[in-house]
């Protein structure tokens, strides 16, 4: 990606910049030259970074207030909306806490874009969710949408008021259905990312937990490509857009633990459990169209980004966002 001209440069806003994906974009736009404010609710050390950044306003606000959104949306072209109340483990727990929060959340926040003249929104859906248990693998943006957990169902009527506010107002808007990210800055004791957990684990001596018996497949992305996929798509053409982000390759976890074990070198302990119910048995995407159309497909190998996820851990001071 080439720089940006500072001057000619669009202000953008990355809410959720705390968060593992959030603030992996924000150093990404402002090495650019972007001007970004990033939003999140609470102080963090990685919001204490973001703000040494020339160009990056670290902004504290609640996603639910509409004066500190209105605040950081002014002048704002692009909006990177990254914020999420739950997870697909706990989602299913109270789905009306998580369509309250999300799907109420973003209709406000788009009424506010519009009112501040937005111009694009790119929203951070999951590929992972929306689909269900897919009919085939790789599953392309035209499969059919049964998701299986709350978070999939708000992930996805996200996705449906994005494309009802492109034609009411005619807001650009894209929606990218990510795979399952892990690199450098994620947190090794979340409620998600398995492979910054497995390693957590690992570096703290504690066995791995896996649920069900590791043959799951999954599609696992590292962040740079990630986050060059969002810049990316915010730099392309377009006006009510859907793209996947994976690395159209699947991977059960037992793949990932024996390639932990070359990675780190040690005969890694592991303790299997019981399944979980939201958890679909194979999800790889199919990334096709995001190529096609502006591009982009991923660069970094799964054991390359084993490979630097790892030195980041076991090296680094700060171990996530």
């Amino acid at each position: 990606m080439r720089a940006v001209s500072i001057s000619r440069a669009p202000v953008v806003a990355v809410l959720g910049a705390s968060g593992f994906i959030g603030c992996n974009l924000v150093f990404a736009l402002a090495k650019r030259g972007y001007r970004v404010k990033a939003f999140d609710k609470y102080p963090s050390p990685i919001a204490t970074v973001l703000s040494t950044l020339p160009l990056v306003e670290v902004q504290e606000g609640d996603f639910f207030n509409q004066g500190d959104l209105r605040a950081t949306l002014e002048g704002v072209n692009v909006l990177f909306h990254l914020v999420s109340t739950t997870l697909p483990k706990i989602s299913n727990d109270d789905p009306l806490f998580d369509a309250d929060s999300n799907i109420c959340g973003t209709l406000r926040l788009l009424d506010i874009a519009v009112e501040q003249k937005v111009d694009k929104i790119i929203f951070s859906s999951s590929g992972g969710t929306v689909y269900g248990v897919p009919q085939g693998v790789p599953i392309s943006e035209n499969h059919p949408t049964e998701p299986i957990c709350s978070y999939g169902v708000s992930k996805l009527a996200i996705e449906k008021f994005l494309a009802l506010y492109h034609r009411l107002h005619g807001i650009k808007t894209c929606s990218l259905r990510l795979a399952n990210p892990y690199g450098p800055l994620q947190g090794t004791t979340a409620e998600q990312g398995v492979i910054a957990v497995f390693m957590g684990n690992v570096l703290n001596n504690k066995p791995i937990h896996v649920c069900g018996d590791g043959s799951i497949i999954r599609d696992f992305i590292y962040i740079d490509d990630i986050v060059k996929a969002f810049i990316n798509v915010s730099e392309s053409d377009f006006d009510c857009e859907i793209y996947n982000v994976g690395s159209g390759i699947g991977h059960t976890l037992n793949d990932i633990i024996n390639m932990l074990n070359n990675v780190i070198n040690c005969n890694i302990s592991v303790r299997y459990g019981s399944s979980r119910i939201f958890d679909v048995p194979s999800s790889i995407l199919d990334i096709t169209k995001i190529r096609n159309t502006i591009g982009w497909s991923p660069e970094i190998t799964l054991e390359k980004g084993l490979d630097e996820t790892w030195n980041y851990i076991s090296n680094g001071v700060f171990h996530g966002c």
